[in-house]
């Protein structure tokens, strides 16, 4: 093998590298553990196929598996409807379609291939009021069954930043539409707290998913 094929075999090899990388998964706690036995409170840090980096922290075990939330937002923010409109809730709604068609692949392979159903088929969804503010929220929220999740109890957990590694407080989407408007869903204001806004305001996403 001449000096040309090395090099080109050696760059070939960091090519690889560089992919295992960018599917590498890690998480984050004071003890190594199995990465499939998650407890509440776990981070785990991986790199989307766009390059941004981010975080996520286990919530509540469920039967199927563990879910997770984004720490922060996703650095790109989304309208909920590109009109002003609710009608049709969640389940209707433009984003709940790029969460699981844009948004979704942007996740490496490697986590993509064990994250199981989290809203009816689909693989990433937005919180509902009531899992972020338990049932003492100020507005009147509709469609939300939910528990609070025990993260969520402490403020700190509330707030996001638009982006991971940022300075910038975000406002980001929660499932609910608000009782009597046509136009409004639930969001979280960047201190933390409850709020709502119209539908084609573009605020940031923190999508939940379960592995």
């Amino acid at each position: 093998m001449n000096i040309t094929e090395k090099k080109a075999l050696l760059a070939e090899f960091e090519k690889f590298l560089d992919v295992q990388m960018e599917n590498k998964i890690t998480v984050r706690r004071e003890t190594v553990i199995d990465t499939d036995k998650y407890e509440v409170g776990d981070i785990i840090d991986f790199t989307l196929t766009t390059g941004e980096k981010v975080s996520a922290m286990a919530m509540r075990q469920e039967e199927d598996g563990m879910l997770f939330v984004f720490i922060d937002c996703l650095k790109d923010e989304y309208s909920m409807n590109e009109t002003n409109i609710n009608e049709g809730g969640y389940e209707e709604c433009d984003l709940r379609r790029k969460l699981n068609t844009v948004i979704l692949s942007t996740f490496p392979g490697t986590l993509k291939d064990r994250m199981k159903p989290v809203y009816k088929e689909d693989k990433l969804r937005l919180l509902t009021a009531t899992e972020v503010f338990g049932e003492d929220s100020e507005y009147d929220y509709k469609e939300d069954n939910g528990i609070q999740l025990e993260p969520m109890k402490e403020r700190k957990n509330r707030i996001a930043f638009q982006g991971k590694g940022t300075d910038e407080w975000e406002w980001y989407w929660l499932q609910n539409t608000v009782k009597d408007s046509a136009a409004d869903f639930a969001s979280v204001y960047d201190s933390g707290d409850a709020y709502y806004d119209g539908a084609s305001f573009a605020y940031g996403v923190r999508p939940a998913f379960k592995i």
